[in-house]
């Protein structure tokens, strides 16, 4: 249990410095922001989540 603590706090961790990285970009932090507000309501917006996973799939396998 402690291990998954700590493995979700550098997640965490990670997260926070990553958006702070993008807000001197506006068109990066929007789109953390919007990233975000989906996670709000996972259920709500599990199409939409599920999109932008795909894209990210797509782009990788370039």
């Amino acid at each position: 249990m402690h291990t998954e603590i700590a493995k979700l706090h550098t997640i965490q961790k990670k997260y926070v410095l990553l958006r702070e990285f993008a807000r001197p970009n506006q068109e990066w932090a929007d789109k953390a922001d919007y990233i975000e507000f989906l996670y709000t309501d996972e259920s709500e917006h599990q199409g939409e989540i599920e999109r932008l996973w795909g894209n990210r799939r797509k782009r990788l396998a370039k």
